[in-house]
């Protein structure tokens, strides 16, 4: 038994053996506090509303009374989950797979968009009896006609918090209006906000209301840290730490889907296997780089917080936040990705230079103290010279320049090595003083040679020419009189 679990067993809840088996074969054996409150309430039939940390076992909590509850003769869908992201839809969908596993007369079908339409709605001609479902997609059958949610009995509304705070409160409104009144309803949520208790208000009857809080044994346990690192450098950090605590699967945070691109590359330029998680995926690539990260063939998955809630993954060692999260709420689904089904994970945050008391007032907002994990960059090669070879360094400069000035005083009381000095020294850089003596002679001579001529010529009287002048000549000559102004 984990940490996350209570002294209750599924098998004294008095549910299908059938069920109890197949999370036996999961080595699952005891409820966690929330599935301990809420399957006994939903197994009498009371509505619920939950309000538990994320990774403390909702999904089963809510699936095994739903399963309970559906009439196995009966074909037609008596069950709705609804839940706000594709990745989400497809987790709720294996955890019922794996409930109704030893139960082949219960179906399931799970409804998100990016898939085909023309598939699913050839699963609805079946009438599974328990829907899975984005608000969306289900809308857009609805709206078709291609299924009837006339004879539900039981609505679960998962990250129900998350689900109202992306805009989809009219769709789940619609819905529900969709759904035979009275029907039974359960509200899982990890945080209690307004949209929530309105949506509790109108449709809920006398709701139990659970408060699982994230102490004591319903807390993962997650070692929070955050490093002082800019931009350019968290991917360092990233692999440093990485290899430091031994991590097999991580999971990098972003805040824009040109940062999830950008950091995956990043990351495979380093040699490892990395792909990004963004809204702008096909569908296809999305469910790709899922079964990768679940199959254990990616080193780091780079998300968006439009990931966060639909990840659910066991055994994600460590969570960075390469960027903080603008919402704070998404901080606690972000780390809940880690430390899951009593495993130890670490949570990561980078934190700019700069930034720490926009920081410390980011921590009390959540009650929360993470440590400072303590990272300095590597040094590049340039950068490694040992103290030794720095002290040669500095003795040879100081010896040649010892050298040099021997040598220039040797010159001055030995002109004839001075001589030999200096004619090598101009050898390499340039005409020795004898060549530079000869060259200003020889200017000087053509000088006053120039000089000479210049002055017979002077003396000579010019000689007139007997050849015709040209018309710029006549031109030069002619004298024009000044036109005179009459008044």
């Amino acid at each position: 038994m984990d940490n996350l679990n209570t002294e209750l067993s599924f098998s004294e809840l008095g549910i299908d053996p059938e069920i109890v088996a197949a999370l036996a074969t999961k080595n699952i054996h005891y409820c966690t506090s929330v599935q301990e409150q809420a399957i006994p309430a939903m197994l009498a039939g009371r509505d619920v509303i939950a309000e538990a940390p994320t990774g403390t076992g909702k999904t089963f909590a809510f699936g095994i009374p739903l399963i309970e509850k559906i009439d196995p003769d009966k074909q037609a869908t008596q069950g709705l989950v609804l839940a706000p992201t594709r990745e989400l839809v497809r987790q709720i969908e294996d955890d019922i797979f794996l409930l109704t596993k030893r139960l082949p007369e219960i179906s399931s079908l799970a409804i998100y968009g990016g898939a085909r339409m023309k598939e699913q709605i050839n699963r609805l001609r079946a009438k599974p009896q328990l829907i899975i479902a984005t608000p969306g997609r289900l809308i857009d059958h609805l709206k078709r006609h291609n299924l009837s949610l006339e004879q539900v009995s039981f609505v679960v509304l998962d990250e129900a918090d998350r689900m109202l705070d992306m805009g989809f409160i009219d769709d789940v409104k619609y819905i529900l209006k969709q759904v035979q009144s009275g029907a039974q309803m359960g509200l899982f949520t990890a945080t209690l906000s307004r949209e929530v208790m309105d949506i509790s208000w109108l449709y809920q009857k006398q709701a139990v209301e659970i408060k699982v809080a994230a102490i004591a044994e319903d807390k993962p346990d997650i070692h929070e840290l955050y490093v002082m690192a800019n931009g350019a450098e968290r991917i360092e950090a990233i692999v440093d730490l990485s290899k430091k605590f031994a991590s097999q699967k991580g999971l990098i945070f972003v805040n824009t889907k040109q940062s999830a691109d950008i950091t995956a590359t990043k990351l495979q330029d380093q040699g490892f296997r990395a792909a990004s998680l963004q809204g702008d995926l096909p569908q296809s690539k999305r469910n790709r780089v899922m079964q990768d990260f679940h199959g254990c063939k990616l080193d780091f998955l780079v998300a968006t917080d439009v990931a966060a809630r639909g990840l659910d993954v066991d055994d994600v060692d460590i969570v960075f936040n390469y960027d903080l999260p603008l919402d704070l709420e998404n901080y606690t689904h972000r780390i809940g990705r880690t430390g899951r089904a009593g495993n130890r994970g670490i949570a990561v945050s980078f934190v700019a230079p700069g930034e720490e008391a926009a920081f410390d007032k980011f921590c009390r907002n959540l009650h929360i103290n993470p440590e400072r994990q303590a990272w300095e960059r590597p040094r590049s090669e340039t950068q490694f010279i040992s103290k030794e070879l720095e002290q040669e360094v500095a003795a040879r400069i100081r010896a040649q320049s010892t050298y040099l000035k021997e040598v220039s005083a040797e010159d001055r009381y030995n002109p004839h090595r001075a001589g030999r000095v200096n004619r090598a020294r101009r050898s390499n850089s340039g005409p020795s003083r004898s060549q530079s003596h000869k060259r200003r002679k020889q200017t000087n001579n053509k000088r006053q040679e120039n000089k000479g001529s210049a002055r017979k010529n002077k003396a000579k009287p010019q000689e007139r020419s007997n050849k015709p002048q040209t018309n710029s000549a006549a031109r030069r000559k002619a004298v024009t009189k000044p036109k005179t102004r009459e008044f």
